[in-house]
């Protein structure tokens, strides 16, 4: 998928959505008391009575809704009575009513600090520092709490949270499990529960839990958000199918649209993405992400010229995404009658976007197709310069280096790359490759060199056809023509499109006197010739 793959191949992961954390803090710090009947076991000496009066004016109208009064009020209290955790407290939790939230912490840490060992007060402390994405003191006060009462069902709701913002899911989903009842009142909370599941591999466990979210009466956008994380799990048939239930009711057609097409195209169902995508332009719903993978199902179903049209598209309609620029800048690389444009694609975009490697990595390997070396090698050094820690910069650094004739500084690159990259396949084949045309110039030890990389290269990952097409070339050239064959033919199961795999192959049939194998071998390779994108 190109560069498509890298930018756009994933949804949202990771953190809960802040309109979703927000909604759920203020359910915790909501969830056992209001400010009328806040408990709080105090052993401070009692407050004078204009403090008290102020308290009691400052929760009235926090009960009729006025929280500006009530924040008054409450100020007016602690500046009297300045060590009263009741007053703090209450004055904390109307601040983090309001979203003061760093104010709301420092009274909530003093009220702690005076009465440690109020769980209430301490619960609302954690809920506002996980607000403020203060996740360990969240999580230490979660944990004192739950040391002192292990049934503490809103201190279980917040500690599952802070722990899957944490990436601790074994954490998170005991802790959420613990707390069915607030958990399925939640959907964002259920939503990170199914997260920690599938992060678990416990997929079943997941769905059981996004169930419960279709299967509830809620907001649509909430089902959607269940099958973005579905998706973001690779969970494709889940996804499809929470998709596809809030079809007749969601707002948002383009989105939903989009997000069918894209579970449509990963599992390679790519004409019916396509309908999918020309069904939202045809309503007029178009954006850059649209055509973008519309282009990309075009170009999987050999429709290159429209292809790449719809991938021009995207750029013209958002002409600020870097990655519509790359992705039919990849496109027009893979045609040879189609470099120069590719060129012009790749020379916009880094001048748009001076500081992406990536955009310099695409300049740098139109530049070695067009065997325009000393410019390629430029440019992958500035790619390399922007991200070292690359692989793809540094092996098309040495491949241009190669062909621009500077050998000690191509081999220089190479094992610096697998040094830095010991494990990356392209490292392997593409050294292994300038080694073997090393051996053809006289180096006879770059043969030895090359055999040893494909071997490992396929020790490593056997799903590779480069090695197996590599070796079994050699082979060939050696007059080992049946261990050729064998070889080739495992690089033509593994990509049956390379017609360079089957020209070989006919070669190999040709010399064993398989007239016929090599005629219909040859014939492939006739047929994916000119259709074939470059390698």
């Amino acid at each position: 998928m190109g560069f498509f793959a890298a930018s756009r191949a994933s949804m949202r992961r990771g953190a809960l959505r802040p309109q979703l954390k927000s909604r759920l803090a203020i359910f915790v710090l909501c969830a056992l008391s209001c400010f009328s009947s806040l408990h709080f076991a105090l052993t401070v000496q009692k407050p004078s009575s204009e403090a008290q009066l102020h308290a009691e004016k400052g929760i009235e109208a926090s009960r009729a809704g006025d929280l500006s009064t009530a924040e008054h009020e409450l100020r007016e209290a602690v500046q009297l009575a300045p060590d009263d955790p009741f007053f703090l407290a209450t004055l904390g939790s109307i601040l983090g009513m309001q979203r003061k939230l760093q104010e709301a912490g420092s009274y909530f840490e003093k009220a702690v600090k005076i009465d440690p060992g109020n769980v209430e007060v301490r619960r609302h402390l954690a809920a506002t520092q996980w607000q403020l994405g203060k996740l360990p003191d969240a999580y230490k006060n979660l944990e004192y709490i739950l040391s002192i009462n292990s049934n503490d069902k809103p201190a279980l709701l917040l500690a599952g949270m802070v722990a899957e913002n944490l990436k601790d899911y074994s954490a998170a989903a005991r802790w959420l499990s613990k707390a069915p009842e607030l958990v399925d009142q939640r959907p964002e909370a259920q939503l990170a529960l199914a997260r920690s599941y599938y992060k678990l591999g416990q997929q079943e466990d997941a769905r059981k839990v996004l169930g419960k979210i279709s299967g509830a009466v809620v907001d649509a956008k909430v089902v959607f958000w269940a099958g973005q994380e579905a998706f973001s799990a690779q969970d494709y048939g889940t996804a499809e199918a929470l998709f596809l239930s809030i079809q007749p009711s969601y707002a948002d057609k383009a989105s939903l649209g989009y997000a069918i097409a894209r579970i449509q195209y990963q599992t390679r169902r790519y004409a019916g993405a396509q309908k999918t995508l020309s069904e939202l332009t045809a309503q007029g719903l178009a954006s850059g992400d649209i055509y973008s993978l519309l282009g990309w199902c075009q170009f999987r179903q050999g429709q290159f010229e429209d292809a790449a049209g719809a991938l021009e598209r995207a750029v013209g309609l958002e002409p600020q995404k870097e990655g519509y620029y790359l992705d039919l800048g990849t496109i027009l690389a893979g045609r040879r009658r189609k470099l120069t444009a590719a060129l012009q694609v790749a020379k916009v975009a880094v001048q748009r976007f001076p500081d992406s490697s990536r955009a310099y990595q695409l300049k740098g390997l139109v530049e070695t197709r067009l065997e325009y070396y000393r410019d390629a090698v430029q440019s992958y050094q500035r790619a390399r310069e922007l991200n070292p820690s690359t692989a793809d910069a540094n092996v098309g650094l040495a491949v241009a280096q190669w062909g621009a004739g500077l050998t000690e500084e191509a081999v220089a690159t190479f094992e610096h790359g697998l040094q830095e990259f010991p494990k990356d396949p392209e490292h392997l084949q593409e050294y292994a490759r300038v080694s073997l045309k090393m051996a053809e110039l006289g180096d006879r030890a770059a043969e030895g060199r090359a055999i040893s990389l494909l071997k490992k290269a396929i020790s490593m990952d056997d799903s590779q056809p480069e090695p197996f097409y590599q070796l079994g070339s050699l082979a060939l050239v050696k007059g080992n023509v049946q261990e050729a064959v064998e070889l080739l033919k495992r690089a033509a199961d593994l990509d049956p499109k390379s017609g360079k795999v089957h020209f070989a192959l006919s070669r190999a049939f040709r010399r064993l006197g398989r007239q016929q194998d090599a005629g219909k071998e040859f014939q492939l390779y006739q047929s994916l010739k000119d259709e074939r994108e470059m390698p």
